[in-house]
Order: C-alpha cells, then sequence, then structure tokens
C-alpha cells in the first residue's frame, strides 16, 4: 500500500518576555483528538480552503493557517491589533476569512522549521512551524473543545515536566531552550527550513524516530540537532 499523501498543517511557536525568562505557548489536545490525544503542542492545525486566500503559495497557506489556528485553539489573535474583532466574527465565516487571510501582514510570522510526518504513519501531515513573538502582557485561553488547557513557560521547564509531548514538539523545545541560553528573543528571525522527514522502526526501547542523516533515512540534509536518532523517553522523547 502506498504510503498517505501528507495534508498540508501548521504550527506556531509563540514566544513572550517573563519574569524568569522568554515563555513559549503550548496548548494540550483534548481526549478525543485524532492526532496525539492529552499531548502538548504549539498551537495549530490543518490548512483549510479559506487560508489559501493569503500570499505566498502553500507557505503563505500555511502561514495563514497558524494564525487562524492560534486564535481559534488559544484565543490569541496574532495579526493586525486593529483586526482583532474581525478575526473572531471570521472564524465561523469562510467567506470573511477568506478576505482577512487575503491581507494578513507579512512578515509577522518567521519561518522555524518544517516536518513531514513519517511515511510509516495513517494520517500524515506537511507542516510548517512558524516564529511569532508577542508582548509580555498577552494572554491566551482554551478553547474547550480542541484544546483543554493553554499555558506560558520556559522550554525549559516544559522539558523537565512528565507531560506528553508529541515528537516535533519536543524537538523544537529542546532546540528553543538551548538557544534561549545565549540569545535574546530580539534575535529570533527567520531562517532556511528544509524539510524534516522522519522515519520509524522498532528498537530495543520501543518506537524510534530515524531523523534524516542517520544511515537508516537520507531523506534529505542532516538534521542539525545532537543526534538523528530519537527514542521513548516515558511519555515523550530523547536523542540517543
Amino acid at each position: 500500500m502506498s504510503p498517505a499523501e501528507p495534508r498540508l498543517a501548521a504550527s506556531v511557536l509563540v514566544l513572550r518576555p517573563g519574569h524568569a525568562g522568554a515563555e513559549v505557548l503550548l496548548v494540550r489536545r483534548a481526549a478525543r483528538s485524532g492526532f496525539f490525544p492529552l499531548a502538548w503542542v504549539f498551537p495549530g492545525g490543518r490548512v483549510e480552503d479559506g487560508d489559501h486566500a493569503a500570499p505566498g503559495g502553500a507557505a503563505g497557506a500555511q502561514a495563514a493557517a497558524a494564525v487562524r489556528e492560534t486564535l481559534e485553539e488559544a484565543d490569541l489573535w496574532l495579526g493586525d491589533p486593529g483586526d482583532a474583532a474581525a478575526a473572531r466574527t471570521a472564524l465561523g465565516d469562510a467567506a470573511a476569512w477568506r478576505s482577512l487571510a487575503a491581507r494578513l501582514p507579512a512578515g509577522r510570522l518567521h519561518p522555524w522549521a518544517w516536518w513531514v510526518t513519517p511515511p510509516e504513519e495513517p494520517r500524515r501531515f506537511d507542516t510548517r512551524f512558524f516564529l511569532c513573538t508577542v508582548d509580555a502582557g498577552q494572554h491566551a485561553r482554551p478553547d474547550a473543545i480542541e484544546t483543554t488547557e493553554a499555558v506560558w513557560m520556559r522550554p525549559a521547564d516544559a522539558l523537565s515536566g512528565t507531560v506528553s509531548l508529541a515528537p516535533p514538539t519536543w524537538v523544537l523545545l529542546d532546540e528553543l531552550a538551548r538557544l534561549l541560553d545565549v540569545q535574546g528573543l530580539a534575535d529570533f528571525g527567520p531562517r532556511p527550513t528544509p524539510p524534516v522527514r522522519p522515519r520509524l522502526r522498532q528498537g530495543g526501547e520501543g518506537v524510534e524516530i530515524l531523523l534524516p542523516g542517520h544511515p537508516e533515512n537520507q531523506d534529505g540534509p542532516a538534521f542539525p540537532g545532537p543526534s538523528f536518532r530519537l527514542v521513548p523517553d516515558g511519555p515523550r522523547w530523547r536523542f540517543a
């Protein structure tokens, strides 16, 4: 059987200043979610028809989806502040959102990462991750439908807990924690995002994730992390 075709999706790492250091927004998926239920993730979801009105082709549609999903899942608007009320109304009106997506401000979201679900998975997503910084006073709240909690925390604190994290979430939090040790929020900006196409295999510690650069995964440029292999570590992951 051929692998499922990945669907376009998007997610966004929203960072704000905090008393003890920069904080990132995480939301918890509802138990009924069909993809990583109960896991903590960055706000995001599938690209919808109206998102394609945004300029920039597939990447532009994914940026629009990231903005829309953050508003839907966390009640946080990342576009022009003057459009916040119209954006909330547009969530229930496909034509209104299409009009709004066509004029979303460019450059607010920085390209940050690009992951494609392994071909071994029955549900696959082609997900671009964006990064956006907001003011310290910004707040978020879950929608109680797709998400049940929304919290701001330092990436290092998120990694030290015991909650479930989806693999890309864990990897990007690990990277954020290391980057924030040496740079401030003002230094974060757009960067090249070659696609990361993991593969799965059964190992001695459970299902392992093989990143590009591993001898068994040469699909694309080598992953620029500390290792090319992820193994389960309770409800989360670790480089091995």
